[in-house]
């Protein structure tokens, strides 16, 4: 990850709120003698589920009442240490810090784990908190009461005004002046791990190259195997950066070149290495997940990236000279490219050129 998101505060995290005493406070204490009533929730959920019952547009049983119901008669049916250690594993999966750094205690239970305490259990979970992310969000009952998700991206993306994906630093993420915006990603996926699918400290704008085409549902805090990612399997927990850290390590890029045809360079030319060994089993992690070392590399050979900047310190230097003067040489021209490259990093990938150039500069 080049550079961390700045966490905003805002509204919408009251859903978290309401469903946090949900599960600790209604489902995990459900009495086997106390039958379900709306009452028991939190007073603002409880207006809410009242509210979308009367919207005709809305199947108002579906995405709340039902399945809130159906999870506390479940509830009634296991015993009270089963509860303790489902309290405390709602709280583990949702530390999402503490998770990205595998810390000690810090284990997320999935939703293949849940079936050990009732076999219905995992299915009629992943439904309710799938749903409140792609269907509950929206309701009006929700978002007059908490605001819209819009809302949301829209002072994020005021406060992290970069312009530019965190996980790959390549790619742009949508910002104030155009009308669409990013997808935000489930960091610690959604069809994998329960309880944390409207906490949004696992949630992020990413850019679409990054979300639908690389990350997808692979599980940055434990290694699974590729050809069952969902399944709880023999995975391995592993160190991920976090979104939200308040300070991210520098990564120490470099760039190898193995060959000196620089107008005739492949994937196999080129080495990526990273050099921070503070930071390696995140870098590891970063590069697993995201694709990295592959989409530097197809930069590298870009016609309009890396060949590119090969043209700028060679023709586009005979072009310079003659309309500046020949008052510098080849060698001074590439170093003025390399510097002004390192003085804007994330300017049309200027980390990657700046290391390029580097690299060119070794084998030239």
């Amino acid at each position: 990850m080049l550079f961390p998101y700045t966490y905003i505060n805002h509204d919408i995290e009251k859903l978290q709120d309401y469903l946090d005493h949900l599960f600790l406070e209604v489902w995990c204490k459900a009495d086997s003698r106390i039958d379900y009533d709306v009452s028991l929730l939190h007073p603002v959920l409880q207006d809410i589920i009242k509210e979308i019952y009367y919207d005709a547009t809305v199947p108002h049983g579906k995405y709340l009442y039902e399945p809130i119901e159906s999870v506390y008669k479940i509830f009634q049916t296991i015993d009270s240490a089963s509860k303790s250690t489902l309290a405390w594993a709602y709280v583990l999966n949702n530390s999402i810090s503490n998770l990205c750094c595998n810390e000690a205690g810090y284990t997320a239970i999935t939703y293949e784990d849940l079936k050990v305490y009732h076999a219905d259990l995992p299915g009629v979970l992943k439904d309710f908190y799938e749903n409140l992310y792609t269907n509950v969000l929206g309701l009006k009952a929700v978002h007059s009461r908490i605001g819209e998700l819009g809302d949301h991206y829209t002072e994020f993306v005021t406060v992290n005004d970069e312009g530019k994906c965190p996980y790959c630093g390549i790619n742009s993420i949508k910002g104030v002046y155009v009308e669409k915006r990013e997808a935000y990603d489930h960091y610690l996926p959604k069809a994998i791990y329960p309880f944390n699918s409207v906490n949004f400290f696992n949630l992020a704008p990413m850019c679409h190259e990054c979300n639908s085409s690389y990350k997808l549902k692979k599980d940055p805090i434990n290694a699974r195997p590729k050809k069952n990612p969902l399944k709880n399997g023999a995975g391995k927990p592993r160190k991920a950066f976090y979104s939200y850290s308040p300070t991210i390590a520098p990564l120490d890029l470099q760039i190898i070149f193995k060959s000196t045809d620089m107008s005739n360079l492949k994937p196999k030319d080129i080495e990526i290495k990273f050099n921070n060994p503070d930071i390696a089993e995140e870098i590891e992690t970063w590069l697993d997940v995201f694709g990295i070392e592959e989409r530097y590399k197809a930069k590298c050979l870009g016609k309009n990236d890396g060949r590119y900047w090969f043209e700028q310190v060679t023709d586009e230097f005979e072009n310079a000279q003659k309309m500046l003067g020949a008052g510098f040489t080849k060698e001074q021209w590439l170093d003025y490219q390399i510097q002004a490259s390192k003085s804007k990093p994330l300017a049309d990938a200027n980390f990657i050129k700046a290391q390029y150039l580097e690299a060119y500069k070794k084998v030239k």
